[in-house]
């Protein structure tokens, strides 16, 4: 591999830990599914994994620094967004917009939020597990719905050493 593929590659590699963890707990994730730089649209229902940005150093709580160990070259690591897009349930209706949406229907999206965090969970637990990817960092946003649709969305830091 050269330097040219380790940010697409580390990006190929969450997403498929992503549709694994999908297979794993028997969630139907949307057909659509890619990687990007720099962030996705959410004009659909897709999962999609984009490299947001890259720093030096490893993945750690105290912040990114220029790492070098011994003869070892500089470590970097991405922040990648993870996104799980749906179509939502739970729309006003009526002449105007004027009625609320029904119980049934936010409690649907609120479970179809909760299956796309279990699929992240897992798929970053998975990768934390390895021991491949040393430290991971993990913060999940659960979308309110717009447009539509609803997001479960994870900014997830791995070493780019993958």
């Amino acid at each position: 591999m050269s330097e040219t593929d380790y940010l697409i590659d580390a990006c190929r590699y969450l997403l498929e830990e992503v549709r694994n963890a999908a297979v794993e707990l028997r969630v139907v994730l949307p057909a659509r599914q890619y990687v990007a730089m720099g962030g996705s649209v959410f004009d659909c229902e897709q999962v999609t994994v984009s490299g947001m940005s890259i720093q030096t150093g490893l993945v750690s709580p105290e912040g990114s620094g220029l790492d070098v160990i011994g003869p070892c070259p500089v470590t970097w690591n991405v922040t990648a967004e993870v996104a799980i897009v749906v179509c939502a349930h739970e729309a006003v209706s009526g002449p105007r917009g004027q009625s609320a949406p029904s119980v049934h229907d936010i409690e649907a999206d609120s479970e179809a939020v909760s299956a796309g965090y279990g699929v992240i969970k897992r798929a970053v637990e998975t990768i934390a597990s390895s021991g491949q990817a040393g430290r991971v960092g993990c913060n999940v946003t659960l979308g309110q719905p717009q447009g539509g649709l609803i997001a479960v969305v994870a900014t997830v830091q791995v070493n780019l050493w993958l």
